[in-house]
């Protein structure tokens, strides 16, 4: 007698990029991979990729695309066994014009580390002294709680005398409407002469500023090409003050 079983489909899966999301147009990465009952895990030749918009994309398990179109694409992956049985597999991705190495990021708690070619200048203070300035760290971060933090660290110089100074800005995020708005910026200055005191500053200077409305930084983040140019009208609010050796001044406003 005869037992006949009939052929499956391959089973096919992609595992990055995740779907819904946004990306970088450059170096896009994809992974998947695939299995078949009876020919065991696919070849990297029976794995194909492909864009509803940019078409074939490449082949295998783990593939870098160097540049995807601007746009929302439906990206698939296809899996063929031996039978020529195939199936597919789908994720949405946005593409925003953005260079990863140059821009901040947008992604929650994923953090942008800028090179400084030239980490040293000289200014004149308003005191007509020169101060030479070395800039240590850049670094802007976006973390779970959808706020953009900016942190400078570098060192002041007069003469023998150093100042280690930490400059922080914090914009806090709102997105709708497939745009990201600031609503609120502070700013944090710290001052300290030795690096054991770094917890310890002799000198802060803290600033808080509101704007109303809220104003657009990013205008149609799943294709920024559509809105190239936009422009916002607000009312900003300031209010600052500074601690000086634990002695606090006034609150200062300006609007």
């Amino acid at each position: 007698f005869e037992i006949n079983i009939a052929s499956e489909k391959p089973v096919v899966h992609i595992v990055e990029p995740l779907n819904n999301s946004v990306l970088s147009a450059y170096n896009v990465v994809l992974q998947g991979a695939g299995t078949d009952y009876e020919d065991g895990e696919l070849p990297d030749s029976l794995l194909v990729w492909h864009s509803d918009i940019d078409g074939e994309l490449g082949k295998g398990k783990s593939l870098t695309v160097e540049k995807l179109s601007l746009g929302k694409h439906m990206i698939s992956l296809t899996g063929s066994d031996s039978d020529m049985k195939e199936q597919s597999v789908y994720v949405n991705v946005s593409i925003m014009n953005y260079n990863p190495n140059s821009y901040f990021p947008l992604f929650e708690n994923s953090t942008w580390e800028y090179s400084h070619p030239e980490p040293e200048f000289i200014v004149t203070n308003n005191y007509n002294v020169r101060e030479t300035w070395k800039i240590k760290k850049l670094t802007i971060t976006v973390d779970d709680e959808n706020r953009r933090i900016s942190t400078v660290l570098y060192d002041r110089f007069i003469g023998s005398s150093v100042t280690h100074t930490k400059y922080v800005i914090t914009d806090y995020l709102e997105t709708g409407d497939d745009n990201v708005y600031v609503t609120t910026t502070t700013e944090e200055m710290s001052e300290w002469q030795e690096a054991k005191d770094e917890d310890h500053p002799y000198s802060i200077l803290r600033v808080n500023t509101t704007y109303s409305p809220r104003y657009v930084i990013l205008n149609n983040v799943s294709n920024m090409q559509l809105n190239t140019t936009y422009e916002n009208t607000v009312k900003v609010e300031t209010e600052w003050y500074y601690v000086y050796y634990n002695a606090v001044s006034s609150y200062f406003h300006e609007s």
